[in-house]
């Protein structure tokens, strides 16, 4: 394991996934029925236009298992390992210096 002593190393540590991927295809083909709602109905569409897979987000933020609309994806990122305290305090004290 490599020590981590800059934010340069550490941008190669985070492992990017997309967030609100959903598939639009069964296993025994067919769209994908979904419990929320309208999400059986994005996944037909998508079914339709031969996409495996769509991306939506709630309509309404407050409510996120509503109904929800198409979207463009969205990413999170995760580090593949937790920081050591020392790697920690080498990387954040070099951006308190800044």
């Amino acid at each position: 394991m490599e020590q981590i002593k800059s934010l340069s190393d550490l941008q190669s540590l985070f492992k990017r996934q997309v967030a609100n991927k959903h598939i639009s295809t069964c296993p025994y083909g067919g769209p994908q029925p979904y419990l929320k709602p309208n999400m059986t109905e994005l996944a037909e569409q998508a079914y339709k236009r031969k996409k495996e897979y769509f991306y939506c987000e709630p309509i309404d933020p407050d409510n996120p298992n509503g109904p929800q609309k198409l979207s463009e994806p969205k990413y999170e990122y995760d580090l593949e390992r937790p920081l050591t305290e020392e790697e920690y305090n080498n990387i954040f004290s070099e951006c308190k210096e800044k």
